[in-house]
């Protein structure tokens, strides 16, 4: 599928907000994203908002700040927000490449025109579920497919992405769990037809800048150099991709927890799926 041209690149200027979700702990990751952000999107004029638990946009107590989980953080704040579309992304996928605005502006437009679009991932997603197009700009997400509910950089409509999301999400849970609250809801869920299609560009290869709390280094170590800043990354830690680190059993069981707190018995349907990857793997 091919976009549509849009003649007026501002027609959605009051419509949109760029919502960051990042948390209090994480402002040397912010501090890397903004610097590529302003690089390669110099000319953004949408209001950026990031999600952390100290946003005065929020406006949470103290003692709200340690007990409240990210999804409801992110309900919170999408309620506080007016505009009709998020521009969605975490605060590790770190811009390489110019934005491109008309792209951008065809992805609004298409959301518009589709009363039935929920989203549009502005970057190639459920890969392995559907055919690489690269000669086409994006393509309808198929029903049902792992990680329909997907972390990469998006376009939602505000309160779609609002009723995908529950307080007891973490961003694995949504995800993951969150991808079953999608199915047979008919509502049309696109992406970019290819990673070469991909509109906001970052390092999707090594999955961002941040690997389960740790940098990655390939992707932030001349990015840090190249800004002059002061981020020790020793601090937080270099992840090492060479050592196998499982989860835990007592994750796991809490991760399965709050998949049943997410969508009840589905969870079964999860399970079921997880085996019959792990046995197809085996017996490959």
């Amino acid at each position: 599928m091919k976009f549509s041209t849009v003649d007026n690149l501002n027609s959605f200027l009051g419509d949109v907000t760029i919502v960051v979700n990042s948390c209090d702990a994480y402002s040397d990751v912010l501090e890397l994203f903004f610097k590529a952000l302003d690089e390669y999107w110099p000319d953004n004029q949408y209001p950026v908002v990031v999600n952390t638990e100290s946003s005065t946009l929020l406006g949470y107590t103290e003692e709200q700040k340690g007990g409240v989980t990210w999804g409801q953080r992110l309900i919170d704040l999408l309620y506080k927000i007016e505009t009709e579309y998020v521009v969605m992304v975490f605060d590790d996928f770190l811009l390489e490449d110019f934005v491109d605005k008309n792209k951008l502006n065809a992805v609004f437009n298409l959301l518009q025109s589709d009363r039935d679009s929920s989203v549009f991932y502005l970057n190639a997603a459920c890969v392995s579920d559907h055919v690489d197009e690269p000669e086409n700009d994006y393509r309808l997400l198929k029903d049902g497919v792992d990680f329909r509910l997907n972390s990469v950089p998006a376009v939602w409509k505000r309160e779609e992405l609002i009723r995908y999301t529950r307080g007891v999400d973490s961003p694995w849970a949504w995800e993951v769990f969150g991808s079953y609250r999608t199915f047979n809801k008919g509502r049309n869920f696109y992406s970019s037809s290819s990673q070469q299609c991909n509109i906001f560009r970052y390092n999707y290869k090594k999955g961002g800048a941040i690997y389960r709390g740790k940098w990655v280094r390939e992707v932030v170590e001349d990015k840090i150099q190249k800004y002059g800043l002061d981020i020790d990354l020793e601090r937080r830690g270099i992840v090492d991709f060479s050592e196998s680190v499982d989860r835990t059993f007592g994750w796991k069981v809490s991760f399965l927890v709050t998949g049943y707190k997410s969508i009840g018995f589905g969870v079964l349907r999860f399970v079921f799926r997880y085996v019959k990857t792990k046995l197809k793997r085996v017996f490959k």
